[in-house]
């Protein structure tokens, strides 16, 4: 899912924006993501600081407006370049060590870490390990380390076209996103926001639609309106056949469950009436009627008995155990199952010993 906006020519028309182009302001996002139905999401902002200037010295600084772009993970960065290898750190310096987490007070300390591209470091006279001092939109003063240099500028893309900036969007000033949030706070405002969605709930995804439709319709959501796309076409398609299979199978599941019954009475019934001369010896030996019955009804109920949990037993293992079926319906069927069991073993010892035992030997097998 991405959070768009509903006019996408409208950043093409505006005036040279002086915050930066994002348009999803930080309350929407944490919409998205409390809402239990996300699994990663991919965030992106962007800003202008209005100077840069030297650390040490006040009244040194360069008035401008200087694009800078935050990526929220190392894979980012390098997606986000048109040539990645040309990337280059300072001694000392590394992604990982880039796009650690830092906070304000860390951030004054030691500075922010950026990545300027090469021809803003031409155009400035400044090098790759500089310390500089940055003045963002709000008047915030902040230091800022050049911690690497990129070449070939950024894949930059704006929906609708391009915006005018002194210096183009595609050589950005890069930082981290969480840096970005240390200094901005509140006021950061997020060019790309990009959601993978739990697919384990994709069956109650036209209701969390709904509800962010809401989320988008407020009006602080953004700075412009916004929609909530799902890019859900291929699984609406999948879902459809699914339905109209879950509705077939809903129609056959008790057709299917009176067949087994059928079935399970059906063939111990056959077993019963097949063991005559079993029965006949009993009775000569003297075995009362009962006893014989409960003889021919003992041994198949057993193995039935066996059969169904030895089949409980795999079914859990294949699938009860990831939980993508239930366990009441499954027992309730096996109930089912051994009930139609026990009606044909009893209807067939009734019937195998109500006859005399001349008469059961007589009976050819």
């Amino acid at each position: 899912a991405d959070i768009i906006l509903a006019d996408p020519t409208r950043l093409s028309t505006e005036e040279t924006p002086t915050k930066g182009s994002g348009f999803v302001y930080q309350k929407t996002i944490d919409s998205v993501l409390n809402s239990g139905f996300v699994k990663s999401s991919a965030l992106e902002a962007d800003i202008t600081w209005p100077e840069i200037g030297n650390f040490d010295t006040i009244t040194e600084t360069i008035v401008g407006r200087f694009p800078v772009y935050a990526y929220d993970s190392p894979d980012a960065f390098y997606s986000g370049q048109a040539d990645p290898s040309s990337l280059r750190f300072a001694t000392g310096w590394d992604m990982e060590r880039f796009a650690r987490a830092r906070t304000m007070e860390e951030i004054q300390q030691e500075g922010v870490p950026a990545i300027f591209p090469a021809s803003l470091l031409e155009g400035l006279q400044l090098e790759v390990g500089e310390k500089v001092r940055i003045i963002d939109p709000f008047t915030n003063i902040f230091p800022c380390v050049i911690v690497g240099q990129y070449s070939g500028g950024r894949s930059f893309g704006v929906q609708g076209g391009k915006i005018p900036w002194l210096y183009s969007p595609s050589d950005s000033i890069l930082i981290s996103l969480s840096d970005m949030k240390s200094i901005e706070g509140s006021h950061i405002i997020y060019t790309v926001a990009h959601f993978t969605l739990d697919p384990t709930k994709n069956r109650v995804l036209a209701q969390f639609r709904f509800d962010m439709e809401k989320v988008m319709q407020a009006s602080d959501a953004g700075t412009g309106d916004l929609r909530f796309m799902i890019w859900d076409e291929e699984l609406k398609v999948v879902v459809g056949q699914l339905d109209k299979n879950i509705s077939l199978l809903k129609v056959l599941y008790p057709v299917v469950i009176a067949v087994s019954v059928l079935i399970g009475a059906g063939l111990c019934l056959l077993l019963l009436l097949q063991a005559t001369r079993e029965a006949a010896i009993l009775r000569v030996l003297g075995t009362t009627r009962p006893a014989v019955r409960m003889a021919l009804i003992i041994e198949p109920l057993i193995l039935s008995i066996v059969g169904v949990i030895v089949g409980l037993g795999i079914t859990r293992f294949l699938w009860m155990a990831s939980g993508l079926l239930p366990a009441s319906p499954l027992l309730s069927s096996a109930g089912l199952y051994l009930a139609g069991v026990l009606v044909g073993l009893v209807i067939g010892a009734i019937s195998v010993t109500n006859k005399k035992p001349i008469e059961l030997l007589q009976v050819k097998e």
